[in-house]
């Protein structure tokens, strides 16, 4: 009996590892934000929107991925209280 569940546990691994994932791209194309795409600020917090990477879009490092990447700068502010 525990030969059987270790050799059927053996082929769901290998079947799993069969299945694809994500390609990385060896060479991704460098992305050049020139100015940001929104930014907005109070008293307290300030934060700026400088690109959305989606699918095999410009910036992407990875090849039809299921995802979408935001780049967002909110620095630091040390001179409130």
């Amino acid at each position: 009996m525990l030969i059987l569940s270790r050799t059927c546990c053996l082929l769901m691994l290998l079947g799993l590892s069969a299945c694809g994932g994500t390609k990385v791209l060896k060479d991704p194309e460098l992305l050049v934000i020139a100015e940001p795409l929104a930014s907005n600020a109070d008293q307290y917090i300030s934060a700026t929107l400088d690109w959305v990477i989606y699918r095999d879009g410009p910036g992407t490092w990875a090849k039809n991925v299921d995802w979408d990447e935001y780049m967002i700068r909110v620095p630091r502010w040390t001179d409130y209280t």
